[in-house]
């Protein structure tokens, strides 16, 4: 693969894993609704439960793109560093180092959603009681 080409994927990685990051980001604001923003007032959740419910459709789709881009870039990689000259893997590696620093974005942005899921769960079962 042409350097260009390698960099434009990996330009695309970078804003996948930028968006997923933004829809953790807002499924945090919308998930728990005004309520726990402003000090934890009670109010109807309802609303909340329907927007949490979208938001985590949307991430889980995000997601596993973000996951499947990661993995078949790992394989793209893979495949030219075997097949690659000695000059060739010296770049090879250099587009390594930015994968794995996009894939622990992607993987973190997967597990930070996990996380303000569950708070945001907990958050709304408890201002339904």
């Amino acid at each position: 693969m042409k350097k260009t080409t390698m960099n434009k994927i990996m330009k695309i990685v970078t804003v996948l894993a930028i968006i997923a990051m933004i829809a953790t980001m807002m499924s945090a604001v919308f998930a728990g609704g005004a309520s726990d923003v402003i000090g934890n007032l009670q109010g109807d959740t309802s609303a909340a439960s329907g927007i949490t419910g979208i938001i985590k459709n949307i991430i889980g789709i995000v997601q596993v793109i973000c996951y499947a881009a990661a993995i078949i870039m790992l394989i793209i990689l893979g495949v030219q560093f075997i097949t690659a000259s000695p000059e060739g893997k010296a770049t090879i590696k250099k587009s390594a180092i930015q994968y794995v620093i996009g894939a622990i974005i992607v993987f973190a942005a997967g597990t930070l959603l996990g996380i303000i899921a569950n708070m945001s769960n907990s958050a709304i079962s408890n201002n339904a009681k």
